[in-house]
């Protein structure tokens, strides 16, 4: 089936609801279950491994050979799982404000991902005039996060910051380099048999971090439970089988840049919510030029590129 501009709206709507209800799940599941951020990162796997094996039951029955699956899901799988550790080092979650320095450091993963991309995905993406049309896009995008009063950090969190935005940007390219890997190695390879197999590997891959964070929690006596936080960590599960979904289903069906610049809209709509969240109190001259200037870099991204993926040379 043919990707449409109206399908690429419809997932990345679906992909910002989600993350956007999920952020609010996931401080319920710290705050009131001391939930840690490698516990979160091995449900959202786990969830939506079985959203696909419910759900796309016939194409399991699909044989794929077994050097295809390594070599489509090892590399996503390694760069995955060490995201997922030196993240949760990094905002585990009893550091708020750790969320402001990963945000800050969101333009490397595009400067990575750029950089590597034509190597891996094939020299049709190499342009140069996308540098020239995401660099502002990705340092302006960063800039929103700028806001000293928020910014909170120990020295290893500082330290791995820039090395897990590497990471990240590795992990978007491997991801859409091993769709189109598995989904030509056969005729009945689609993109829900990868995402099967992917968010089923990944998540046994965090099985054992996960549980070793799970047993070290510290649950207080005086952890307060409302309705709300019942509702949310209850429909949590949806949440994060709909955001992991559609954060692969963009990565492989849309290009690079258009995934990045969306990545970007996302969390630039979330720097807002957080001035709306904090009464404005922590606003700077900064985040706020970098707002302005994202909006004037995006507007000049989108008269120049195509959402919808152009075909790649092999």
């Amino acid at each position: 089936m043919q990707t449409t501009k109206l399908d690429i709206l419809l997932y990345w709507l679906l992909n910002v609801t989600s993350a956007f209800l999920l952020s609010a799940a996931h401080n319920a599941l710290f705050y009131v279950l001391d939930v840690r951020a490698i516990v979160t990162h091995f449900l959202h796997h786990l969830v939506t491994f079985v959203f696909l094996f419910v759900t796309c039951a016939p194409c399991i029955s699909v044989k794929i050979e077994p050097e295809t699956l390594k070599k489509a899901l090892l590399p996503p799988f390694l760069t995955q799982i060490a995201v997922s550790l030196v993240s949760s080092r990094v905002h585990s979650g009893n550091r708020t404000g750790s969320l402001y320095l990963l945000r800050i450091t969101d333009f490397i993963v595009t400067l990575v991902a750029l950089k590597v991309s034509p190597r891996l995905l094939g020299p049709s993406v190499r342009n140069r005039v996308q540098w020239s049309i995401m660099i502002p896009v990705a340092l302006s995008a960063s800039l929103c996060w700028l806001e000293f009063g928020q910014i909170e950090y120990d020295t290893i969190g500082l330290l791995l910051t820039p090395i897990l935005a590497v990471l990240q940007g590795l992990n978007i390219v491997f991801i859409r380099r091993s769709i189109r890997i598995f989904v030509s190695s056969s005729v009945h390879a689609t993109f829900e048999l990868f995402a099967l197999y992917f968010s089923g590997t990944v998540a046994v891959g965090l099985a054992l971090p996960a549980f070793v964070s799970y047993l070290q929690r510290n649950i207080t006596y005086d952890a307060s439970w409302e309705s709300i936080d019942y509702t949310l960590m209850t429909l949590s599960i949806l949440f994060m089988a709909a955001y992991k979904f559609s954060d692969l289903w963009l990565l492989g069906h849309v290009d690079l840049p258009v995934y990045l610049c969306l990545e970007h809209t996302k969390y630039f709509m979330a720097s807002i919510g957080q001035w709306f969240i904090q009464n404005m109190a922590h606003a700077t001259v900064y985040a706020a030029v970098g707002k302005l200037l994202f909006v004037t870099s995006s507007l000049r991204f989108w008269q120049s590129n195509d959402p919808l993926p152009k075909k790649q040379s092999h």
